[in-house]
């Protein structure tokens, strides 16, 4: 027996793409006349029996069709897209509309629209699929198909797509090449969480005080529902859903189709023993990570604007502003006894006292008492339909010649002031409001990023933005709790909740895991700023 050339293999596979098809015979006569060889030449290939060799006939088909002139000049994306277009599509009028670019012959387009493929594999001999065809049965993917098949063979990035089928045989999630995926109805996974006991395996949360602030529902027979109090929900419906199948989804669809005359339902049965104790034990060192939000965006301001309030001898009054108020859009008496013109103060109050208003300034003011058909008229004839009220306002934000009630807070910044060795070192807090920290990154300076580390008045020990996670130790049970940053206020009013709490942002500020109003409760929490990634790892903040 013979080793065939390099140059034998090139024209093996050159004879392949042509025709679809090579004979032993015509190739002994290559071999003879291009490299000189011996007549008697048996390959072993020839075994069985075998006097050809098919090949690629798909291709040797469009070769044909097209020509090897023009097969050539045309891209590999255009051609991925013509087999596509061959194999997958059955309508012919848009075939015809896919190949009307290439300008073939009427006889040869004719002869690839009615050309039907074998089956098999795209790219598979045919040894090969009769090894695949019966783990894709099973269920299994292209790839897991493979590693069963070809124990031995290495791993590559080629099998990670499915191709495309030929074979119509086979059944339509493998035809088309695309994995099968099973929507999960809600029915069915609120089921097999009841039967699996699951709606209850999440223990309570637990305030810095010791109270309870989320716990398990129930029904009104006392059955434990699902919560979504608690973000880890998700990863017990996960759990369920991982368990779910066809099988369990017919089981229990045709328990309500026949609900009426035989009410027992399907039974799902444990994966294994003390399975609900296992999910507990993993959903329990679940760590819940939340996106901070460090993003400058929001209300700078408020929207309305404020005066100064000046005394009867021209100062400034302390504490106080001033903004003009429709009469009609005030609700209560109290709004009337801010009115700064006395004369306003009280045409405004009689006329509400006309009307039925009892003189108390917490109570509700008469609809249409300031109308704008009934307009309050002075003394001169001039209608009165707003009035200069001032409220109290402490620490107002100036701009230019009007003030403004600042918005939202970007970030808290804690800072160490005097000298630990005398004793006087102290913590002092500083909010950040969302105008200074914009101002900072206007200024272009590194120095005054929206966090500046480098306080005048102090070292720099961290900073706090909404979602950052901190760990707390609860004083009454002693255990470490992962928090977030649900909000904070000036003058250091800050929200902390538990991580795991889903409850809706008003509901859980009511009812947090603390609200620390002073750096003496701040520290009897031993509060730590850390960092928890993506898989719940939980690492110490760099500040």
């Amino acid at each position: 027996m013979l080793k065939p050339s390099s140059s034998l293999y090139i024209a093996l596979a050159r004879a392949a793409r042509i025709s679809g098809e090579v004979k032993f015979d015509s190739l002994r006569k290559d071999f003879e006349k291009k490299l000189g060889g011996e007549k008697e030449v048996t390959f072993n290939l020839e075994r069985g029996h075998r006097t050809s060799l098919k090949g690629d006939e798909f291709e040797a088909k469009l070769r044909a069709a097209f020509g090897q002139k023009k097969w050539k000049t045309i891209s590999e994306t255009e051609k991925a897209k013509i087999r596509k277009g061959l194999i997958k599509e059955e309508d012919p009028n848009k075939l015809r509309e896919l190949l009307s670019p290439y300008d073939l012959e009427e006889t040869k387009l004719d002869g690839l629209l009615q050309w039907e493929s074998g089956d098999g594999y795209l790219g598979y001999s045919l040894k090969a699929i009769q090894k695949l065809l019966p783990y894709l049965y099973e269920g299994k993917n292209e790839y897991e198909a493979i590693l069963c098949a070809y124990p031995n063979r290495g791993v590559s990035d080629r099998f990670n797509v499915l191709p495309a089928l030929l074979s119509k045989a086979l059944p339509p999630e493998l035809k088309d090449g695309e994995k099968a995926v099973m929507s999960c109805r809600g029915g069915l996974t609120a089921e097999l969480r009841r039967q699996l006991a699951l709606n209850d395996i999440l223990p309570p949360l637990i305030n810095a005080d010791g109270k309870i602030i989320v716990s398990g529902k129930q029904d009104d027979d006392g059955n434990p529902l699902k919560s979504r109090d608690d973000h880890r929900h998700h990863a017990i419906d996960a759990v369920v859903i991982a368990l779910s199948s066809r099988a369990f989804l017919k089981r229990y669809q045709d328990y309500w189709k026949t609900r009426d005359t035989k009410n027992t339902k399907p039974t799902f049965m444990e994966p294994w023993p003390k399975f609900a104790d296992d999910v507990k034990m993993v959903t329990s060192q679940i760590n819940v990570s939340h996106r901070v939000c460090k993003k400058i965006n929001g209300a700078l301001h408020q929207e309305t604007f404020y005066g100064p309030v000046k005394d009867n001898k021209g100062k400034l009054v302390v504490g106080k502003c001033a903004f003009r108020k429709p009469l009609e859009k005030m609700e209560k008496g109290e709004p009337l006894e801010e009115i700064i013109d006395l004369g306003i103060r009280e045409l405004a109050k009689e006329r509400a006292k006309a009307c039925g208003w009892d003189g108390d300034p917490k109570s509700p003011l008469p609809k249409g008492a300031f109308d704008i058909d009934k307009p309050l008229l002075q003394k001169s004839g001039v209608s009165v339909k707003k009035a200069r009220v001032q409220v109290s306002m402490n620490n107002p934000h100036k701009l230019k010649h009007r003030y403004a009630k600042l918005g939202n807070n970007h970030h808290m910044v804690f800072v160490a002031q005097g000298d630990s060795a005398k004793g006087t070192l102290q913590t002092k807090v500083v909010t950040v409001p969302m105008i200074e920290a914009i101002a900072r990154i206007h200024k272009g300076d590194n120095r005054y990023a929206p966090v500046n580390r480098q306080d005048e008045n102090g070292t720099f020990l961290m900073s706090l933005c909404r979602k950052e996670s901190l760990l707390a130790t609860n004083p009454v049970t002693g255990e470490e709790t992962l928090c977030v940053v649900q909000k904070f206020a000036q003058d250091f009013d800050v929200c902390i909740r538990d991580a795991r709490d889903s409850r809706e942002a008003t509901l859980a500020a009511k009812t947090p895991f603390k609200r620390v109003s002073s750096i003496k409760s701040w520290e009897q929490l031993d509060v730590r700023k850390v960092q928890v990634d993506p898989l719940g790892r939980v690492s110490k903040a760099n500040d």
